[in-house]
């Protein structure tokens, strides 16, 4: 069982930092590969090793170079976490709907967007819930206007995408185009370190620039040589974990489309489509009826089987707090809509996909 193969690799890779008084240092060998591997995962040069995914996406914020007033582009729908960094960096959040039955930014909403904020200096975009953003068209947009693209990346760890380019399809790694890349090592993600993150980047001024943000000295926003530890006993599962996940999910959505009892649900991640080799922390699903909210759906068996409620959105948010160049017409009803199974349903192997199809279907009948 690859639950098992995973924990006997940490426990083996823990008494060696031990028996080497490694954790007793600040940065020592388990860092130092730990930032290769992963720079060399996301292709990317530079690697920043950071005590969370906010605490990199804070970094990454300061050194582009945002002042006071600036603004920052975000999703109505997104981890708020990262509507909290750019407020932290005394910077403006300008808010983006998402399309329709998606969490993904609406492109064709976004140059109205743009348009109306000149002063928008830097773009942060979230792969969330298995779903792949257009991240080649948003970086060709964002580069014509001069704005910083931060992938966050933290959802979709080893995940790659096929994008149309001008001699056919390509595949690439999903965060090697950004200016910056955001992952985490939190406490549920797939690679866990109970907290920890990663900034990355290619250009040689900016990860100058992120080493400034970051603090001198001990470094106060750095990753301790056993979390690295623990990190790296896990990095050689990985594609075994999203290969898994993908094809727990995939059929999942197989068992649901085929029975005509399950049809209350959308699935919005198309695993044999764009997404096929995306990465899953929490696969994402909508409720179809809005006549029900997911609270008076969800059961205490739902949450004991890793499903719950996606983000809130920022659809309510003061406008003292954001800028709002659109109407947000769909992100309220994406946020009222989304339930998200954690990736351990499929890994741990407690139930199988008839079995959780079976469980969906049974919360709309109630």
């Amino acid at each position: 069982m690859l639950a098992s193969e995973i924990q006997s690799a940490i426990e083996t890779k823990l008494k060696e930092v031990a028996a080497q008084r490694g954790f007793a240092t600040y940065q020592g060998d388990c860092c130092e590969e730990l930032e290769r591997r992963v720079a060399e995962l996301v292709q990317q040069k530079f690697c920043l090793l950071t005590s969370s995914g906010s605490s990199a996406m804070e970094i990454a914020l300061r050194a582009t170079g945002i002042r006071t007033g600036d603004e920052v582009l975000l999703s109505a729908y997104d981890y708020p976490g990262n509507f909290w960094a750019i407020e932290r960096c005394a910077a403006r959040p300008t808010l983006v709907d998402v399309a329709t039955n998606s969490w993904s930014l609406d492109i064709n909403k976004l140059e109205s967007a743009l348009e109306a904020s000149p002063n928008c200096k830097v773009a942060i975009v979230s792969h969330l819930h298995g779903q792949l953003q257009n991240i080649p068209k948003l970086r060709s947009l964002f580069q014509s206007r001069n704005i910083r693209l931060i992938e966050d990346c933290c959802q979709v760890i080893g995940a790659s995408q096929v994008t149309d380019a001008n001699e056919g399809t390509q595949e690439s790694i999903v965060g090697c185009l950004a200016d910056f890349t955001i992952l985490s090592f939190g406490g549920s993600k797939v690679l866990s370190a109970g907290r920890g993150g990663a900034l990355l980047c290619s250009s040689e001024e900016l990860a100058q620039k992120s080493k400034i943000a970051a603090g001198a000295g001990s470094g106060p926003y750095g990753l301790s040589e056993i979390q690295a530890a623990l990190v790296l006993a896990q990095l050689p599962f990985l594609t075994r974990m999203n290969e898994l996940c993908r094809d727990f999910f995939d059929e999942l959505r197989t068992f649901m489309e085929e029975d005509s009892t399950n049809h209350g649900w959308i699935f919005p991640v198309d695993l044999q489509g764009r997404e096929a080799k995306t990465g899953i922390y929490q696969f994402g699903l909508l409720l179809q009826n809005t006549d029900r909210t997911l609270e008076s759906v969800l059961d205490s068996a739902s949450h004991r089987l890793g499903i719950g409620t996606g983000f809130p959105g920022f659809h309510r948010r003061s406008k003292r707090r954001c800028h709002l160049p659109i109407a947000l017409s769909a992100t309220s009803g994406i946020a009222a809509r989304t339930a998200v199974i954690h990736h351990r349903t499929a890994l741990d192997e407690q139930i199988t996909t008839s079995q959780m199809a079976e469980h969906l279907g049974q919360l709309l009948l109630k």
